[in-house]
Parts: C-alpha cells; sequence; structure tokens
C-alpha cells in the first residue's frame, strides 16, 4: 500500500513539475514572443490611440500571471512594462523595472526606469538610471532621454566617470589646449578685450600661489573685458576650463566655447582669496577662453593657471 501512496505522489510531483517547467513555461513562452510582435510590428499612430492602448491593457493582463509566476523572468517584466508605460501607468512600470533590475541590471532596465521616473516627476532618481545606463551601454545612450536637463546631468555624471576611467588608462588626451596657461612666458598668447571707453590693463605679476612662478593682474573698468586665448590647437566638442582666480573687487567669470564672449561659464563668488574657477563649456566647439570681468563697472583679478581640456562631461554639440 504504502508502495502504491509513495509513487503516486512522485507522479503526481512529477505532473506538477512537467505543468509548471515544461506547459506552463511554454505557455508563457508563447505569451511572451506574441506580446513582444504586438509591440514591435506595429506600427503607432497617434490617431488610432484608443485601439492601441486596448491592445496594450490585454497584453498587460496576459503577461501578468505570466511575471507573478517566473519573477526572474526580466524579459516578461520589460513587455509589462513597455505596455504599462503605453497606458500612462508610469508607477507601475517603475514598480515593474525596478523588480526586474533585482535580477538582471541591464542598460535598457535603467534607460527605462529613467523615462518612467521623469514622467512621474522623479527628476533626481531620473538622472541617476539613465547615467548608470549610459555607463552600461554608451554616453549616446542618453539621446533617447527627451528631458534635456536630466539628459545634461546624466552626462555629466557618467561623462567624468567614464572619462576618469579612460585617464587611468592612458586612453584620452588631457592635452591643455591653452598655450602659455601657467604665463611662463608672460602675456604671450594672451589677447585684451576692452569694453568701449573702459580699457583694460594687464601687467605680469609673481604669483602668490606660485612660488616663482608668472601670474597676471588684470584691471576691467567696463564689463565684459579682460584677457582670452584664441586656440591655435584643434577645437574639442566641449572642454572643461579651470582658472585659479584672486578677486579684489567686482567679479569675474571664466568660460570657453565658440563665436562671440559673453561665455560666463562660471562665476566668481568672493573677493580677497584665490579660487578655483571650473566648468564645462556650453557653445560648440569649444576654440577659446575668456576670463573676462562680470560686473557692469568692472573687476580687479590676478590670473594664475588657466587651462582648458577635453571633457565628456557634457552632450556633444
Amino acid at each position: 500500500m504504502w508502495r502504491k501512496a509513495v509513487a503516486a505522489a512522485i507522479a503526481a510531483v512529477a505532473a506538477w513539475l512537467f505543468y509548471d517547467l515544461v506547459a506552463m513555461r511554454h505557455h508563457c513562452n508563447v505569451i511572451e514572443g506574441e506580446v513582444a510582435r504586438s509591440v514591435e510590428t506595429i506600427p503607432y499612430d497617434p490617431t488610432q490611440m484608443f485601439a492601441y492602448r486596448g491592445r496594450a491593457a490585454r497584453n498587460v493582463k496576459r503577461i501578468e500571471a505570466c511575471a507573478k509566476r517566473y519573477p526572474s523572468d526580466v524579459n516578461l517584466r520589460m513587455l509589462a512594462a513597455s505596455n504599462l508605460t503605453i497606458l500612462g501607468r508610469h508607477d507601475a512600470a517603475a514598480a515593474m523595472l525596478r523588480r526586474a533590475l533585482e535580477f538582471d541590471r541591464r542598460p535598457e532596465l535603467y534607460l527605462a526606469l529613467a523615462m518612467a521616473e521623469i514622467e512621474l516627476g522623479e527628476r533626481a532618481q531620473a538622472i541617476q538610471h539613465a547615467a548608470l545606463a549610459a555607463e552600461f551601454s554608451g554616453l549616446a545612450r542618453l539621446k533617447e532621454i527627451s528631458d534635456g536637463m536630466v539628459r545634461v546631468e546624466a552626462q555629466k555624471i557618467a561623462g567624468t566617470r567614464l572619462e576618469r576611467h579612460l585617464i587611468a588608462r592612458g586612453d584620452f588626451d588631457t592635452t591643455n589646449r591653452l598655450l602659455n596657461g601657467d604665463f611662463a612666458g608672460g602675456r604671450t598668447h594672451w589677447r585684451v578685450t576692452a569694453a568701449p571707453h573702459a580699457p583694460v590693463t594687464v601687467t605680469v605679476v609673481p604669483s602668490t600661489r606660485r612660488a616663482g612662478a608668472n601670474a597676471l593682474r588684470v584691471l576691467a573698468s567696463g564689463g565684459d573685458a579682460g584677457v582670452f586665448q584664441l586656440w591655435t590647437k584643434r577645437p574639442v566638442p566641449r572642454a572643461r576650463t579651470t582658472a585659479w582666480v584672486y578677486v579684489v573687487r567686482g567679479q569675474v567669470y571664466a568660460g570657453t566655447g565658440s563665436g562671440q564672449p559673453p561665455m560666463r561659464n562660471v562665476l566668481s563668488a568672493g573677493t580677497g582669496r584665490w579660487e578655483k574657477l571650473e566648468a564645462v563649456s556650453e557653445s560648440c566647439p569649444a576654440d577659446r577662453t575668456v576670463i573676462f570681468s562680470a560686473s557692469p563697472e568692472g573687476a580687479e583679478f590676478i590670473l594664475d593657471e588657466v587651462t582648458a581640456r577635453e571633457t565628456l562631461a557634457a552632450p556633444p554639440c
């Protein structure tokens, strides 16, 4: 008797395993394929939105049971999230994608989650997830992000990390695009721009930051006036500018880019102390650098060590 009971139990377990591992798995695979084709092969037509959403609602209903049965099936959750997005259910789509990320950290999951978070107004989280997508699959992936602020901030994070990695490997050009950026040659290669009826005086002085080195003392009697340099080295898509300034009075800005100034990438914050101004160019391509007075009444400042180097910390032109 007990042998029959054991045999029956084994048969029941075998039947359940066959159903769960074979029959149900096959059923869910079929659903997955049909839903994927319904999303990918049917062209999107805004005039047919009602029908489009109806198809998405049916797809979600078909997927839900399989997603619950096989929680580690990331493809099912991605399909569910894409259809939930069509329905405008961004909170449910985000939850589905976060669950999928517990099993597999694919870049497309991070990117889709970022897009859902943008719709939910969760920009801080969207920036971080978009940056992770770019780190995994390349900065070009950020072109898919429609929100400009999220795209720029994610590029800043992912581009800076990638740049550091490439520099450590020796695979990134860190050349200073400026000539005589440390003023060892005095004013050589640096030009002066003065506002109308507002002259600029530039003199070479000893640096109080670097013993034995030169700095420039700039006295601008009007706004948007100071020193600048047109690069003789090739332009780059984006550049990171650094400039050490000691502002005596007024306010100073530094910037790199193209076209006519002002290029106010970064502003000084105080007076009577050395301050490092650092910012990424905003106009493309970068082929000139300026350090000008930002105050309408002019400014007096000492300029020491200026660099302009290519960077990945901003979207390409």
